[in-house]
């Protein structure tokens, strides 16, 4: 079953890692963010997300901003993403055949969690200090792209690749393109690049 949901908030901070102290953002949500942020809404044993699409439905505004410190990170200036507002398109996948049996049952406690405000943690976009709110949208109507992108094709660099399984062995990348607002999230990219 697939989901779209539109995801906002006031500001985003998806932390590029070749920054090593300094906060400096992706300029859009990336595909293991995006996965990230369903988990912080459903997570279960055996059940991942597959992130098929990420909707750029805003303005890419970017921009300097201050953030509290937060545990043993010092506070400051950080490169934000202002206004963002994304649509996320995704399935649930069982991690093993065993749970496939599970998945309608894991998609309506997805829906009654997300549409009756009952997730586990308060969702944020990329660090806990930017709070993020969504909607889940109904079957058929998702997030339409911000207009000033069609037409366009961004190329964002290496983000961050997450197939929804479980390797933790390393971090991989695959080069990630906008076009007509919409970054597609292929399940075998041709370019995975391991770190």
């Amino acid at each position: 079953m697939r989901f779209h949901l539109e995801v906002k908030g006031e500001r985003a901070c998806f932390r590029r890692p070749e920054f090593k102290r300094d906060l400096i953002s992706y300029d859009v949500m990336p595909p293991a963010a995006a996965s990230r942020f369903l988990s912080l809404l459903y997570s279960a044993a055996g059940i991942g997300w597959l992130v098929d699409q990420i909707t750029i439905a805003a303005e890419i505004k970017l921009g300097w901003g201050d953030l509290a410190a937060r545990g043993g990170r010092e506070g400051g200036p950080a490169w934000l993403i202002q206004q963002p507002r994304y649509g996320i398109a995704a399935r649930m996948a069982a991690l093993d055949a065993t749970d496939e049996g599970d998945l309608e049952h894991h998609a309506a406690l997805f829906t009654q969690a997300v549409l009756g405000g009952e997730s586990k943690m308060r969702p944020f976009l990329g660090l806990p200090e930017c709070a993020a709110t969504f909607n889940l949208m109904p079957t058929g109507q998702p997030i339409q792209p911000y207009s000033a992108l069609i037409g366009v094709e961004r190329d964002l660099g290496w983000l961050p690749y997450d197939s929804g399984i479980p390797v933790r062995s390393a971090v991989r990348y695959y080069r990630g393109i906008v076009r007509d607002g919409v970054l597609d999230v292929p399940q075998s990219p041709p370019e995975l690049l391991a770190m």
